[in-house]
């Protein structure tokens, strides 16, 4: 989903960015822009599926905006008003005018994850996918765990080959519900580098680990503590706080991580990277 958000206020474009970010929806690519008039030159070139626009802005307000788009013939781009503006004649203005929805600031996320996942479901035949947890999202857990160590994570898919012999599993739960909600995995490199690199091992001293597949205690227990930060990141399709119920080392023939690879809710994927360690898979799905 192509979304362009509009407003004058950088740190509302960020907030607003950041709540479309945590939607879950995938692919995803977001734009910005500080007017309407910018606005109207990007969706040209961009053709957002949905624009986020701010009502009260210098110059163009957000419904003259939306009004222009309209008579450019951009019937079909649906349209968010995201603002502070609260009468009820302007609000029905903007819904007579083409506006989808109107969110008044300050919105909760949900509500922006509502919106955004039945437009999403109208405009793609494919199911969207609920991601449990964002690059960002992870990337801050990583980077608090190994402090300087450097490292590189990107998003990439993962089947059961890709899985090492024995792999570490966190099961979470949500504690609105008490129910188990997602499962966490690393294979068996991931674990030792997140462990070893927590402990600021040097990089000879790993590689003989990952090699004979014979993990210290201290690099489980590190491996494990960054697992339980990262419940703190994680989320599910309805709002709640997950908690990680329980933690332990599993074949790769596991039957429920074979189950949840090929049927879950929702999941995300992504390559870890060490210099002088190596590369590791991880995993995070939704029961």
């Amino acid at each position: 989903m192509k979304i362009l958000i509009v407003d004058d206020s950088r740190a509302m474009q960020a907030i607003v960015r950041r709540a479309v970010m945590e939607t879950g929806i995938d692919p995803l690519e977001i734009q910005t822009a500080s007017s309407g008039h910018d606005a109207l030159n990007q969706v040209q070139s961009f053709k957002p599926d949905v624009v986020l626009t701010d009502w009260h802005m210098p110059g163009m307000t957000g419904l003259q905006m939306v009004q222009t788009m309209r008579q450019m013939g951009l019937r079909d781009t649906y349209v968010g008003f995201v603002t502070t503006e609260t009468q009820n004649d302007r609000v029905q203005e903007a819904l007579n005018n083409g506006a989808n929805f109107v969110l008044n600031k300050p919105f909760k996320d949900e509500e922006l994850r509502e919106k955004l996942g039945a437009i999403a479901n109208k405009i793609s035949s494919k199911p969207i996918i609920f991601k449990p947890i964002t690059l960002e999202g992870l990337t801050a857990v990583v980077r608090e765990t190994l402090k300087e160590v450097p490292f590189r994570l990107v998003e990439k898919e993962l089947t059961s080959s890709d899985l090492s012999k024995e792999n570490l599993l966190a099961l979470y739960r949500s504690e609105t519900t008490k129910a188990l909600t997602a499962v966490a995995v690393l294979d068996f490199p991931a674990m030792t580098m997140m462990g070893a690199g927590a402990l600021g091992m040097q990089p000879a001293d790993v590689k003989p680990l990952i090699e004979t597949e014979s993990p210290t205690e201290d690099i489980q227990i590190q491996a494990a503590d960054f697992l339980g930060r990262v419940a703190s990141a994680m989320r599910a399709e309805k709002p709640g706080e997950l908690t990680m119920l329980k933690q332990s080392l599993v074949s790769k023939d596991f039957a429920k991580l074979q189950e949840l690879l090929r049927h879950n809710r929702g999941q995300a994927y992504f390559k870890f990277d060490i210099p002088g360690y190596g590369s590791g898979r991880m995993g995070f799905l939704l029961v």
